[in-house]
């Protein structure tokens, strides 16, 4: 089960505009065993509240098996402001990983992954939205919680998009453009057919 925001979408499932026409969905032995559940400006906040609406998102591409009880949660946190200290991301990440946990009893593991990153992980000219980028305190912040965590949860891969000229969809925003999220679609399922 992939939870996440629009952008997460939009490689998970094609999720327009922008999405990717090969999402992850359509490869190989990722079609039948992987879902998406996503939305746009649905914030690790959210996703924290037992309550809030994220949780009733219809299922895209239900599994074939076992659809409401995935043995895996991949989960990609987005919150803002971009500054938010380490300690504030450990608590946003406990309180969604917890969430997570009450939802989903069957998963033995959950993934927890940033948003894309531009590439080198750094601003490009003609983008200056700083949530293309991840702060170092969110990445020691996402480290340390998979490190007290026992073993259930891990970090995911740190995905990049290809370059800065073609892969933003607008000007100073995070949105793909649809090979953008074709190239990120293909760099995540190339990292879970091993992991």
């Amino acid at each position: 089960m992939v939870l996440g925001l629009f952008t997460t979408g939009q490689w998970c499932w094609g999720f327009a505009p922008g999405g990717a026409t090969m999402p992850i969905i359509k490869y190989p032995g990722f079609d039948t065993t992987w879902e998406c559940k996503n939305q746009k400006y649905s914030y690790i906040e959210n996703w924290a509240n037992p309550a809030d609406a994220v949780w009733n998102i219809k299922v895209v591409n239900p599994c074939a098996k076992n659809d409401t009880t995935p043995d895996r949660v991949v989960f990609v946190a987005h919150h803002q402001p971009w500054n938010t200290t380490q300690a504030q991301w450990q608590t946003l990440l406990n309180m969604a990983t917890a969430t997570i946990k009450m939802k989903y009893p069957s998963a033995k593991e959950i993934d927890i992954l940033t948003m894309g990153r531009a590439p080198g992980n750094m601003l490009c000219k003609n983008n200056n939205d700083m949530y293309t980028i991840i702060s170092p305190a969110e990445d020691m912040a996402f480290q340390a919680v998979a490190d007290a965590s026992g073993g259930l949860i891990k970090v995911g891969p740190q995905y990049f998009v290809p370059d800065c000229t073609m892969s933003y969809e607008f000007a100073n925003d995070t949105d793909y453009t649809p090979a953008a999220a074709n190239f990120l679609a293909k760099t995540i399922a190339t990292y879970y057919m091993s992991h």
